[in-house]
C-alpha cells in the first residue's frame, strides 16, 4: 500500500458524505507492483497450478489460450492475473481470491465508460460529489496515470462472489 496524501484526502471526504438514506463506504488505495512474501508464494503456487493444468492430458488446449490478460502461455499475461489476485487479497484480507478464474475478469475497453460509471454511482449516493469530482480524478491520475493504465473488472460467478450481498454496489 502506497501512502499518497491526495488519495487520503479524497478518502476522508468520501467517508464523511452520505445522502441521508445511504452510507458511503469506500476507499481509494494505490499499491506497488513489487511482490513481497505472500505475493511471491502465491505466484509460485499459481505458476505450479497452471503448469500442472497445461500438462494434464485431460486439459482443454484453450486453458493457456486467450484470457482478458492475453495468452496465459506468456509470463507477462500470467503476472497481470497474479498481481490482481494479490491486490484483491491485500485489499480484502477477510477473503481469499487465490482460486479465482481468469474468466472472472474482464478487460475494460473504455476508460471513459468506467469513469462515467463511477461518477454516476458516486453522485447518486454522495450529494457533494460534484464538488470533489475533479480532485478525485486528478488524485487518481497522479497515482496511476490513467491514460497509461489498463482497467480490469472483477465479475465473478454470483454464487462465489463474497460481495453479492443485498445493498452492495
Amino acid at each position: 500500500l502506497l501512502d499518497i496524501p491526495s488519495l487520503d484526502y479524497i478518502n476522508s471526504v468520501l467517508e464523511s458524505g452520505n445522502n441521508g438514506h445511504t452510507k458511503l463506504s469506500c476507499r481509494l488505495d494505490a499499491f506497488s507492483c513489487r511482490w513481497v512474501g505472500n505475493d511471491k508464494k502465491l505466484y509460485k503456487n499459481l505458476e505450479t497450478q497452471i503448469a500442472e493444468t497445461s500438462m494434464s492430458p485431460n486439459s482443454p488446449t484453450s486453458e493457456l489460450g486467450s484470457s482478458p490478460f492475453g495468452p496465459l502461455s506468456l509470463r507477462h499475461s500470467r503476472k497481470i492475473f497474479y498481481s490482481l489476485i494479490a491486490t484483491m487479497n491485500t485489499t480484502f484480507p477477510d477473503y481469499d481470491f487465490s482460486n479465482v478464474d481468469v474468466e472472472d475478469f474482464k478487460k475494460e475497453e473504455s476508460l471513459t465508460c468506467i469513469i462515467n460509471s463511477i461518477d454516476t454511482m458516486l453522485a447518486s449516493v454522495f450529494l457533494e460529489y460534484l464538488l470533489i469530482q475533479n480532485d478525485l480524478w486528478k488524485a487518481v491520475d497522479q497515482a496511476i496515470s490513467l491514460k497509461e493504465s489498463v482497467v480490469y473488472s472483477y465479475i465473478p460467478d454470483p454464487d462465489s462472489n463474497p460481495f453479492s450481498e443485498d445493498g452492495l454496489l
